[in-house]
C-alpha cells in the first residue's frame, strides 16, 4: 500500500469517525458551544482531512 493511500485512508476514517461522534455523542451541539464554534471545529477537522490527503499523500517518501 502506496503512502499517499495510508493517508488518505488515514484522514478519511478519522474525519468519518470525527463527524460521528460529534453527532452522536453531541459535543459540537450548536446549543452548547454555539454555531459558529461548531461550524469552526466542522472546517478544521475537514482541513485536516485535506492536508493528509493531498498534501501529505501526494508527497514522495
Amino acid at each position: 500500500m502506496s503512502t499517499k493511500v495510508k493517508f488518505s485512508l488515514i484522514s478519511l476514517i478519522g474525519y468519518l469517525i470525527f463527524a460521528t461522534a460529534a453527532f452522536t455523542l453531541g459535543f459540537l451541539d450548536p446549543n452548547r458551544i454555539g454555531l459558529q464554534w461548531s461550524i469552526f471545529w466542522y472546517i478544521a477537522a475537514a482541513l485536516i482531512t485535506y492536508y493528509l490527503w493531498f498534501v501529505k499523500g501526494s508527497l514522495k517518501m
